[in-house]
This record gives structure tokens, C-alpha cells and sequence, in this order.
């Protein structure tokens, strides 16, 4: 800290009290309690706690904790208090040998939670040693109330806990556990459901309003993270400070390197909320606490999870005296929500979080109005980092749980073997009902797990990339190993089967993998989407012909002839772009950075590379300053097309790019800042040698430029390219990206080009439904390779040429599609995903030499005699036609309920894929849209309704009528009303 840093510190401590001690204590859980108390829990203390073999979570429910005058003397209340904690078994990964307790086995997550580690049976309620969920000011939540004029009705809010509560129990139904109270006296009712569900808490926060005049209705939610494990040893970076020494948690969010100073996101357009927020012990020991803040850190692992995260407004990063409050034995702990920047100077000189005393603050503010009798729900998700789950929706039934490897590393003692190799894979199935179903728990029987494979993993000893095994064993920790061999799962416990996968040499960069479970009886089949980060050995795909290439390692001797073991002119030839002149130029050595062009003359497929290749020493951070490493020297990037490299053996993340304005060193862009600025439109082209072609170009900051790749991008001005060291936990590999969803008003047409000797297949044309989507999909092309026989397609948008070019459009689209060739000969194109995108559009191309015109969906190519050096170009025309019909089926309706809580599952049959809009009426008169613009598929569809009005109010009893509004792909409507009954 600097000096007007420690003075406002100094300030700060006497402001909250004088708790200058506390900064030194905050993170040994424990080491608060008064040594001489044997027994420090009050009579009346009690505390709910559940978990899995995975995750585990508590919720105070009465009774304080004393505490001795190593923090604050006094005691510490419990009600309202929630803690998480990593479960018994935690991931297999870091368990490296039979019997071995692995990093996070009982990994305590935030400060106050226990082990969770009560014997063979844990009790639900229990008093006892280091079980208090949290206490005092440690990790609370308080509710927020907005008048109609806009004032608060109380600035500080209301504690959740701060009164006894009205009901708590755990249920039977499912794992949750249940609490509700009220706050402002009556005014406002506000119940919390836990759920531990796989390797996840769901928190369930209903505020209700219980007054006669409409409210704005929030809630803060606020913890001190500690991850303290069996050893009692707290987990963490060193810092070294005026202070003293503190372990602080290594803490990630997408894109950015780690946070290491009090930092808020406001949830604006500079500075949006993070979806995810990770906390843990180091870069290379990445396991610890997850926090998510939007759904969309949950999505594109299970295309069919439930995804009801409610998204963050405001989150706030800093230290708990100051974020939380100071005071540990308060009984109405507030939020200070204080953070030290320096003013003027955003973060460039804001404080170190150098306390280890980290802490957070979620806000969902009172924005959202509800009308007297109306509630609204706010569900939030905390979990361990690094796995591919997917949650219970009440269709399903259970949970599921992926754990992989984070990342395939090189040998530290030779660069041409894996580490580990094989590798295990674990699927866990956890029979829990979830928080939407009641008194229908079912054995899982004969479960079944298929493993795909990406090319480059086998089971070992085989070639088989698809495993298929039955789960065989479940969790008991009465049993000596923590399992016993058992074919069915039981309601509530959790079963699980082990892979053994092998990796040849060859394999490197972000591979996908699938699992696919399919239980008997009555339970749905879950299919799981995740990736593995593989780092790549010192070996290059050399193809006959055009590669695109960037070795990222660090050579002896970098010539091409070196590094490829041929002979240059000979063999091969290699070329980069002067961005400058803006076209080839031959090239003599490997630029680690830079893309550049091998032309080889022979096929010599993975050649292992020469001129002594050595592990890049700058692609991790020094572990006690994170800005220390990286490729020293940024690579200039100039205005127009630009060839590029990662220059690291691992996949990065384009979230992590910097760019630096020329002549401006002080300024720093994310990847995220150049977009938004027009530095570039972010997206980055490969070519596939053995496509002969172009890819799809990636863009956004969670995909990843994959070693031993050249990339192209186009900068609209000059500017430095910089490229930070690999921050990332395990080296984890990003999601799944999302893909282009095909409708009648959101499609791509994907338009190829090929002669003999080359092809461009990766081009496109479309419309979308939004003009973001329309922006994302919307890139230009790359130049043509540098071969004699190399071809280029593209479509004309004005002046530019395009890769996609996607409109924010409706009604009939004309296209100029172009294809240039250097060598004459014949050519052909063709429309490869024509049946993807809806039958009802009617796609005709005009070969505007010859003016012939034809039906696309007549024939699947069109040939023709290219000169040399030419340009042939097309008109696409584009246009809807008739459709085939979308149809409703009955509409079906059930109560299901947990505790006091009733939904209604509503379900209907389409036709056809699509989406639908369901909304409900009484007498005639609607009431509001239920579901909104909801994708559904060709069969049955499901949802889930707390039987609530359109703004949320729940309805009373009676009898209403659903219409369901389906609309295919092809755009045709069908409309079911079905009359239902509510009754709670």
C-alpha cells in the first residue's frame, strides 16, 4: 500500500471500531474461539449442514459462538449465517494415489464453515466443534426495500437472521434446507432454501411482499472467503506487506489476469459484471470456491440444463472489514461496502488486497417491483471450481458431475511425453430429487455412461475413442475407501464410474469431449459437453502444400531449416506478411508471435521440430507478482490484415489479450476495450492443411488461439499486441462456445469453394434475429495463401470482403458472393448446410458471368472453368416461401412441491423445433406472459411455474387458461389454450 493508502487504512480501523487485529486473524477460521472455553457454542446453538461427496453447505439456524481476545471478545451470532465447503471426496484429480486425501478433500470454502466431517451418518442438526456455518459479520445478507418514489426504506437494509425465524427444517423430499423470517416487522417475508445438489449450493431467496403498496425488492449477500484444509492450513498466495506476511486466494474472472486489488463491477457497459468470480489456493492448486453471478457461466455444458441463475447487478471485491464488516461479534453486522481507489486514477492505484482477508459482495438492488401479495425470487449458485455439472431440473431428477483432468501438461524432464498419461475421468450421478420435486424418489438402476472421445484420445491399449461402462459403485463413508460396489443408486446418494483415457503425442489444444448418461428407469438421459486444455509437445503438422503455422517454442537455432529438419528451397518454402507493404515476403527463422507460411513440397505429417526446442520460460506469472512474465516483446500490429501466433504450448484465452495504442504505452485495452474502441473486430482465421482452406474465424473472450496455429486478424489502426503470461487455474480449458441457433429469422448459409488442389469452405451469409448477433458473426477474410494454386471466396459488403457477413434483417437477402482463384481450372461450389437452415427459404444463385440462374435446392453444386487470376462472382438471392406447419399437442399440468412450495409443471407437444410464448388468462383477460420467447423441440416440451401473474404475483386459487404459442423455424404459428386449475 502506499502512503495515503495506510492513511485512509488507518482511518478506516477507527471508523469500524479500532479492528486492526482482526486484518491479521480473518483467516483462521478457529483461531478466533477463546482457548480456555471447552465449550464455546450457547445452549441454544444449532445449525443445519448437508453435503455430497462433493460440495457441502451450512445455514445457521440459533445460538452464538464466544470468541476469545485473540480477534473480539463477546459472541457471535449463527441465525441466517451460510457457509460452503468442498465434501469428503472432492475431485479425483488431486487424489494421485489409492487412498490419497487429496488438496480439497473437507476443503473449507469461507470463513467460519466446518470439515462437514460428522462420521459415517452426519447429522442435519447438530451442535459440536468448527460446524458454525459462519458467525458475526463474516457472511450475512440483508434485504433492501425501494418506495414507489424511489426512496429506500431503509438505507442499511434488513438482516436476514436479525429475528427468529418463523420455520426451519431440512427436507425429506430432496437435499435442501429450509428457513424463513421477516424483516421491517412484517412488511416483508423472505424465505431461503439451500440445495445441495451434485457438486453445488442453490440458494433460493424468496422476498416477499407483504405490505399494501407496491416495492422495489433486493438483496445483498456478502462472504469472507478462507480456504483452510484438514490441516488447518490456510490456502493461498504470499504477500508480503508492511503488515506482515498474509496468504491471499488466487482470484480469477473471465478475461483478465488475477484481481489483486479492491475492485468494483457496476455492471455497466465498461465494467460488467463478471459471470464468474474464483477463488483459490494458487494458479497450479486451482481448487476452491466459484461464485457465479449469471447464468451463463452455467451454460453450454448440458444443452438441456435449467438455467435460473439470477444475474448479479453490482459485485464488489475487496477485504472483509471494509467489503463485510469489521466487527465479528456483531448481532447486525452492516455492509460498509467500501473499497480503497485512489480518486482519479479508476484502479491504477487502487489498494492492494494484501490482508488475506478477501472477501465479496453480490447485489441483486431493489429494481424489480412487486405489487403487495407478490414475491420475487433470487437464486444464486456456489460450487468448487473445475468441474462440467449439470444441475436438477424437475423433469430429471438428478445431478451430474464431470471431473476431468484441467489440463494435459508436457513432462517437466522431457517436452516430448504428458504428465499425466493415461488420465482419469469421473462421472458422478447424484440421485437427488432437486428442488422442484416431492415425495417421488426412484432407485436408479442400471446407469449407463458413454465417453466420446476427441481424435487424439483412446481408452489405453486400444484405439476405441467411445467407452461405454455402468456405474458400478456409490459413495459410503462408512466403508474404509469411501465407496462400496453397488449397480443402483439410491434417492439421495451419489454413484460414479472411472475412465482411463491415454493421449498420443500429436494431440494439443482444446479438445472436446461428450458424456452421455442414460438412467433406467424414469429418468431422462443428460448429455455433458466440456474440454481439456492439451498442451503440445515440440512437433508440426506439415502437410503438402499451404500450413499456417506458429511454433511457440523457444529454439537454439530458429531457422526454418533448423527447426524443420529440411531443407529450405528444396523442401519446403516459408513466408510471413509484411503488414506494412501488406503482402508475402519470404522468412528464414520461427518467430514465436508471429504466424508464418510453410510451403512444403512433401507430406510429412507431425514432424518432431529441431533446433533444440525448449519450454517457453516466460508463458506463467512470477507466483508473487502476476505482472511479472509474458512474451517481452509485443508484436506491432499494422492497419489492415496482420499474421499472428500464440506464443505459448497452451491454448490462450483471447479474453486475456492486451492491446497497446502506438505511441501510448501507458494505456492498456482488454481484448473486450479494443472491439468496443474499433482497434479490430476481434475475430481471428485459421487454415486447416488438410481442409486446404480457411476455418471458421473465433472470436470472443473465452475462445482460444491453439498453439502451433497462425492466425490472421485486421486492425482498423496501428497498435501493440501484447500478449500477458497464462493465468488460468489448471490451465482450464474455456466452455463450449454457443452455437448459431438455425430459424426462419436467424440462419447462416454456408457457401464453399473448391478446385483440385484447394478449397475455401468456410464462408457465409444469414440474417439474425439480433443486430449483436448479427455483429459477432460478421467478420472479414482473410488474404489467400501463398500458393500457385490457392483459391479465396468472399462476400462483398461495400469496399470490404467478408468471411460472414450476417444481417439484422427480415424479408427477402440478396448476396454477392465472390471467388477468386490465381491458377486456372476447374471450380466448384457448393452450400453444404442448405437442409440446416429453414425449408422455407428459397435459395437461388446467379452466375453473373453467364446470367444462368438456378435452384440451390435442386442440385448440390455448381461447376465452372476459372482463368487465372480471376474473380467469378454470384448473386445469392435468399427469399421465404411456404412452410411446414407447426402443430400443438394437449397441454399437460401437475403440482409438485418442496416444503411449503408449490410450482406447476406445465408440458405440451410440438411439431416442430422452434420457440414458444405461454401466457395465461381468467375470463378473457390476460394476465401476462409466463414464458417468454423459450426455445422448444420436435416432441415434448417442459416448464416449470411458480403460478405467478406476468409481473410475478402469485395467482390466487381458481380456475385459469394457458395458450401456448408455438412458432417453427420455417416461421409458421399454432396456438393451444388449455383450461387449469390453481390450487395451493
Amino acid at each position: 500500500m502506499n502512503s495515503n493508502l495506510n492513511r485512509a487504512l488507518s482511518a478506516a480501523l477507527v471508523a469500524f471500531g479500532g479492528v486492526a487485529p482482526a486484518l491479521a486473524q480473518f483467516d483462521y477460521p478457529g483461531a478466533c474461539l477463546d482457548p480456555t472455553t471447552t465449550n464455546p457454542y450457547s445452549n441454544d446453538f444449532n445449525a443445519y449442514y448437508l453435503e455430497t461427496p462433493l460440495f457441502g453447505a451450512g445455514i445457521g439456524v440459533s445460538g452464538t459462538i464466544a470468541y476469545g481476545t485473540t480477534c473480539q471478545s463477546g459472541s457471535a451470532p449463527v441465525r441466517g449465517r451460510i457457509g460452503f465447503t468442498i465434501g469428503p471426496q472432492g475431485s479425483i484429480q488431486d487424489n494421485l494415489a489409492a487412498g490419497a486425501i487429496g488438496t480439497d478433500n473437507f476443503l473449507r470454502l469461507t470463513e467460519g464453515i466446518g470439515t462437514g466431517d460428522m462420521g459415517p451418518n452426519p447429522a442435519i442438526s447438530f451442535p459440536g466443534p468448527y460446524i458454525a456455518p459462519s458467525t458475526g459479520g463474516l457472511s450475512f445478507a440483508r434485504i433492501f426495500a425501494r418506495n414507489a418514489d424511489g426512496t429506500l426504506t431503509d438505507g442499511a437494509g434488513y438482516l436476514y437472521g436479525g429475528s427468529a425465524f418463523n420455520l426451519a427444517f431440512v427436507g425429506r423430499s430432496g437435499r435442501y434446507m429450509y428457513t424463513e423470517s421477516t424483516v421491517n416487522g412484517n412488511a416483508i417475508g423472505v424465505r431461503c432454501i439451500v440445495d445441495v445438489l451434485g457438486d453445488a449450493a442453490r440458494v433460493n431467496w424468496r422476498l416477499t411482499n407483504n405490505s399494501a403498496n407496491p416495492l422495489g425488492l433486493g438483496l445483498w449477500f456478502g462472504q469472507s472467503v478462507a480456504l483452510v484444509d484438514l490441516n488447518g492450513q490456510l490456502l493461498g498466495v504470499p504477500y508480503d506487506t508492511p503488515q506482515g506476511a498474509y496468504q491471499q486466494p488466487y482470484i480469477t474472472i473471465p478475461g483478465r489476469k488475477p484481481l489483486t486489488v479492491h475492485e468494483r463491477f457496476p455492471g455497466d457497459v465498461e465494467t460488467s459484471v463478471p459471470r464468474y468470480v474464483r477463488f483459490s489456493g494458487s494458479q497450479s492448486n486451482g481448487f476452491g470456491l466459484e461464485v457465479i453471478n449469471d447464468a451463463s457461466a452455467l451454460a453450454g455444458v448440458d444443452p438441456t440444463a435449467v438455467l435460473d441463475q439470477t444475474t448479479v447487478d453490482e459485485f464488489v471485491l475487496g477485504e472483509a472489514p471494509f467489503v463485510l464488516d469489521g466487527r465479528y461479534v456483531t448481532d447486525d453486522p452492516r455492509f460498509n461496502d467500501f473499497i480503497f481507489n485512489a480518486p482519479g486514477n479508476g484502479n491504477a492505484d487502487a489498494a492492494a488486497l494484501d490482508s488475506g482477508a478477501a472477501a465479496y459482495l453480490q447485489k441483486w438492488q431493489p429494481n424489480t417491483i412487486v405489487g403487495a401479495g407478490g414475491f420475487r425470487d433470487i437464486v444464486a449458485y456456489y460450487r468448487p471450481i473445475g468441474n462440467d455439472s449439470s444441475y436438477s431440473p424437475s423433469f430429471t431428477g438428478y445431478a451430474a458431475v464431470v471431473d476431468t483432468p484441467k489440463a494435459i501438461s508436457t513432462s517437466a524432464v522431457d517436452p516430448n511425453a504428458f504428465n499425466p498419461n493415461p488420465f482419469t475421468i469421473r462421472v458422478n450421478v447424484d440421485n437427488t430429487g432437486g428442488f422442484s420435486i416431492t415425495d417421488t424418489a426412484v432407485r436408479m438402476q442400471s446407469v449407463q455412461v458413454t465417453l466420446n472421445l476427441p481424435s487424439g484420445m483412446h481408452a489405453p491399449n486400444s484405439t476405441a475413442r467411445t467407452i461405454t461402462k455402468t456405474i458400478t459403485n456409490v459413495y459410503d463413508r462408512t466403508q474404509p475407501s469411501g465407496f462400496r460396489p453397488s449397480s443402483a443408486v439410491d434417492p439421495g446418494s451419489m454413484g460414479f464410474v472411472d475412465f482411463q483415457v491415454a493421449i498420443d503425442p500429436t494431440a494439443f489444444g482444446t479438445l472436446p469431449y461428450t458424456v452421455t448418461i442414460t438412467p433406467q428407469p424414469g429418468f431422462s438421459t443428460k448429455i455433458i459437453n466440456g474440454s481439456i486444455n492439451v498442451a503440445t509437445q515440440p512437433k508440426l503438422l506439415v502437410r503438402t502444400g499451404a500450413n499456417l503455422v506458429s511454433p511457440p517454442w523457444e529454439f537454439a537455432d530458429n531457422s526454418w531449416e533448423a527447426v524443420l529438419n529440411l531443407d529450405l528451397n528444396t523442401d519446403f518454402q516459408s513466408f510471413t506478411w509484411d503488414a506494412q507493404l501488406q503482402q508475402y515476403v519470404p522468412q528464414a527463422s520461427a518467430e514465436r508471435g508471429r504466424g508464418s507460411w510453410i510451403i512444403s513440397k512433401g507430406d510429412y505429417g507431425f514432424r518432431s521440430l529441431g533446433g533444440s526446442p525448449m519450454q517457453p520460460t516466460d508463458e506463467f506469472p512470477d507466483p508473487t507478482n502476476f505482472d511479472v512474465g509474458g512474451l517481452s516483446t509485443p508484436v506491432r500490429l499494422r492497419r489492415g490484415w496482420n499474421l499472428v501466433g500464440n506464443p505459448y504450448n497452451y491454448a490462450f484465452p483471447l479474453g486475456q489479450i492486451v492491446g497497446i495504442p502506438v505511441n501510448q504505452n501507458n494505456a492498456a485495452l482488454s481484448y473486450n476495450d479494443l472491439i468496443r474502441l474499433g482497434y479490430t473486430d476481434g475475430s481471428f482465421s485459421s487454415y486447416d492443411p488438410d481442409l486446404r482452406g480457411y476455418t471458421s474465424p473465433i472470436q470472443g473472450a473465452d475462445s482460444r488461439l491453439q498453439p502451433n496455429r497462425g492466425y490472421w486478424i485486421y486492425a482498423n489502426v496501428d497498435f501493440d499486441l501484447q500478449f500477458p503470461p497464462l493465468y488460468e487455474l489448471f490451465l482450464r480449458s474455456a466452455e463450449i462456445p454457443s452455437s448459431f441457433r438455425q430459424r426462419f429469422d436467424n440462419w447462416k448459409l454456408q457457401l464453399s469453394a473448391a478446385t483440385p488442389n484447394s478449397n475455401d469452405v468456410q464462408t457465409y451469409v444469414g440474417i439474425a434475429r439480433k443486430p449483436e448477433t448479427a455483429k459477432t458473426f460478421t467478420t472479414r477474410k482473410a488474404p489467400m495463401a501463398p500458393t500457385t494454386d490457392a483459391i479465396r471466396s468472399y462476400v462483398s459488403n461495400g469496399t470490404a470482403e467478408m468471411g460472414q457477413l450476417v444481417r439484422y434483417a427480415r424479408g427477402p437477402q440478396n448476396f454477392t458472393y465472390n471467388v477468386a482463384t490465381r491458377s486456372a481450372g476447374p471450380v466448384t461450389i457448393s452450400w453444404p448446410n442448405l437442409r440446416e437452415i429453414p425449408s422455407n427459404l428459397a435459395v437461388t444463385i446467379k452466375d453473373l458471368t453467364t446470367k444462368k440462374s438456378f435452384n440451390a435446392r435442386s442440385k448440390a453444386g455448381y461447376s465452372f472453368t476459372a482463368k487465372a487470376a480471376s474473380v467469378r462472382s454470384f448473386q445469392v438471392s435468399i427469399a421465404p416461401r411456404g412452410t411446414v406447419a407447426q402443430r400443438v399437442g394437449a397441454i399437460g399440468t401437475n403440482i409438485v412441491q418442496m416444503g411449503s412450495v408449490k410450482n406447476m409443471r406445465v408440458s405440451f407437444f410440438t411439431s416442430a423445433r422452434g420457440s414458444a410464448t405461454v401466457s395465461v388468462y381468467r375470463n378473457g383477460v390476460p394476465l401476462g406472459v409466463i414464458a417468454d420467447d423459450i426455445n422448444i423441440v420436435a416432441g415434448n416440451n417442459y416448464m416449470t411455474w411458480p403460478m405467478t401473474n406476468g409481473e410475478g404475483h402469485p395467482l390466487p386459487n381458481g380456475t385459469y387458461t394457458l395458450v401456448v404459442s408455438a412458432t417453427s423455424d420455417g416461421g409458421r404459428t399454432a396456438t393451444r389454450q388449455q383450461v387449469i386449475t390453481v390450487r395451493r
